[in-house]
């Protein structure tokens, strides 16, 4: 706590960086500011982490990201990955099988099913580790932004003091104070439909897969669990059931109207009703204060996809500000952020809305499809492999890309195939000084990085070396070499994972894994001056 004024701002701040909410959002943030070596200070109104599983899929591209700071192999070692979603129906069922084609697309092959509670359980002893712990019971109850710094006030178990921040991150949910604060509105609507949430025990259903039961009056999922139950329940409720009034009793009524099977629900550990909303806050950013996760954007389960998008969205942000505040670069290069990201919220938004409102409506085509076309076709459809493809690609998140960011750039000779600028940096197994490793183990979660591909000279990896060398607080000293080896990585002209180009190619690669710029031949120079522009 500075001795100064709070009113005035000539004084030093108190933390580079504020993150408000310790959800999985906040978490991911706090474990990319430490890798990019910014101090920061993280807060959380609640006494502890959740308990209950809540979000509970944590899909490949959330797991890739998170490798970045060593805590993928936790999560996966603690869930139950799952690549079979089994479909029962009045008209017959079977095995979805879209995960069967994620093998080889990712080292990560499945959607992890894994507690909410769980995962911040996880990332906390991540960060832990570090010698970072969460303030608990502090809460936001102003902020101002100054415009050379914020100024935050907070009520915690000392009682109120006042914080200066260079910057600021709302993680804090739906019911954002940071949102409030800054009169963001949060525009969207609601469904009517209610749902019923619970984790507990079930017999009669095979374990170890996701299922889901169709009828003409609803639907209802069963996820397999490790903790704190072995399985998840999410069930659409009648028309005029009590959302807030739900029992067990509730839900073996649902189960009972859904499915003639017999199923036994028994021992809940967590039950609860629920509303549905579709919302996105009109801007993520305001001056020196962001918006992330729930915060910024909330909406349907479906897929699975709203924390793994939160967290992305921090990981997005983390790596920019830590740039910035090392003063490796303008602070232009943090208004990528949201033009990044609000593209990829809307678009989830509203897939996930559509998919939602087909899956739920009581038009009467609807009741049609689920009860006697969706469970006989689902299991055929799914077996066409470029459909299952497409399938884990959008629901893993593999897809998401940032064609139109102001970081991204090409030049030099064609690149036919391969990852353009925005795209995700595809993963594949090379070998270092003998050892094998994956791609992205070789990514620098705070720097840029220089990939060479193909029979690359000792020029040209010079002239990486001196790209970096001007950068050094931005950019990996060494360059990634990626030349035919016995593990089969190819080098361009023979149609390789970087696409085909006469005499190599040339790539820059974000801290988050995504491409910013690619060229043609095995001149750097290009790359260095797309470099020095996004970060001047």
């Amino acid at each position: 706590m500075v001795a100064e004024d709070a009113t005035t701002t000539d004084a030093p701040v108190d933390t580079p960086v504020l993150i408000v909410g310790a959800g999985p959002t906040g978490l991911a943030a706090a474990l990319a500011l430490h890798a990019a070596g910014v101090p920061f200070r993280i807060i959380d109104r609640a006494p502890d982490h959740v308990h209950e599983s809540r979000a509970l899929a944590v899909q490949a591209r959330t797991l890739e990201v998170l490798d970045a700071f060593g805590a993928a192999d936790d999560l996966v070692a603690a869930g139950n990955p799952n690549v079979r979603f089994e479909l029962h129906s009045p008209a017959g069922g079977g095995p979805i099988g879209i995960f069967e084609a994620g093998p080889g697309m990712t080292r990560y092959p499945f959607i992890l099913f894994l507690g909410q509670g769980d995962s911040e359980r996880l990332l906390l002893e991540r960060l832990a580790s570090s010698g970072v712990a969460v303030e608990r019971e502090t809460a936001l109850t102003a902020l101002d932004d100054h415009g050379d710094a914020v100024i935050a006030t907070l009520h915690g178990p000392a009682g109120e003091q006042t914080v200066r921040a260079s910057w600021v991150i709302g993680c804090d949910g739906s019911r954002s104070v940071v949102r409030e604060s800054l009169g963001i509105p949060f525009s969207g609507s609601r469904f009517p439909q209610a749902f019923a949430l619970a984790d507990l025990e079930v017999d009669g259903i095979e374990p170890g897969r996701a299922h889901l039961f169709l009828a003409a009056d609803g639907l209802a999922f069963f996820f397999p669990l490790t903790h704190p139950a072995t399985w998840r329940m999410i069930a659409l409720l009648p028309d005029g059931a009590d959302a807030a009034g739900v029992t067990l009793d509730t839900l073996r009524a649902v189960v009972a109207r859904y499915t003639d099977e017999p199923l036994v629900l028994r021992d809940p550990v967590w039950l609860t009703g629920f509303a549905i909303a579709n919302r996105e806050a009109e801007s993520f950013r305001s001056g020196r204060v962001f918006l992330a996760g729930d915060a910024a954007h909330i909406h349907t389960p479906a897929g699975g996809q709203g924390m793994n998008t939160g967290i992305q969205d921090a990981v997005n942000l983390a790596w920019k500000l830590g740039l910035v505040h090392l003063g490796a670069s303008g602070p232009s290069l943090l208004d990528s952020y949201a033009s990044e990201r609000m593209p990829v919220a809307r678009a989830v938004l509203e897939t996930t809305g559509r998919a939602f409102g087909a899956a739920t409506s009581d038009a009467p085509v609807a009741r049609f499809l689920r009860s006697r076309v969706i469970g006989r076709a689902g299991p055929v459809v799914t077996r066409l492999r470029p459909l299952r493809r497409l399938g884990f690609r959008a629901v893993s998140e593999l897809v998401i890309r940032y064609p139109d960011s102001p970081l991204g750039g090409s030049g030099g000779a064609p690149i036919v195939g391969g990852p353009g600028p925005g795209d995700r940096v595809p993963d594949l197994p090379v070998a270092v000084a003998g050892e094998p490793i994956s791609l992205h183990r070789l990514l620098d979660p705070a720097r840029f990085r220089l990939l060479l591909v193909g029979d690359v000279p000792a020029a040209a990896r010079q002239a990486a070396r001196d790209v970096a060398a001007r950068h050094p607080l931005a950019v990996h000293p060494d360059p990634i070499v990626l030349h035919r080896t016995v593990d089969g990585v190819r080098r361009p002209g023979s149609s390789g994972v970087f696409g085909r180009s006469r005499g190599g190619a040339v790539y820059l690669l974000r801290p988050d894994g995504y491409v910013a710029f690619r060229a043609g031949g095995l001149d750097v120079a290009p790359a260095g001056r797309h470099l020095d522009r996004i970060l001047a």
